[in-house]
């Protein structure tokens, strides 16, 4: 058998979930429907950012960029 994962990347209410539920109803293959929280949550590490991600996401926030120690955010 080969595996096969597809990844559904795009805006709020583009349609991702409701392409995954109608490939799932395909009887040909099995199908695991896994959000992106859900994936994540099954890791150690709980932001699979980059450091250069995490800095730009919260750069609206912080006034010194964030970096990583251990699994953990720290700013410096």
């Amino acid at each position: 058998m080969v595996s096969t994962a597809i990844v559904l990347h795009g805006l709020i209410s583009a349609g991702k979930s409701s392409l995954a539920r109608a490939l799932q109803d395909n009887p040909a293959s099995p199908v695991f429907h896994i959000t992106l929280d859900a994936f994540v949550g099954m890791s150690r590490r709980r932001d699979v950012r980059s450091d250069e991600e995490l800095n730009q996401a919260l750069e609206p926030f912080l006034r010194f960029p964030v970096y990583r120690s251990a699994g953990t955010v720290k700013k410096r």
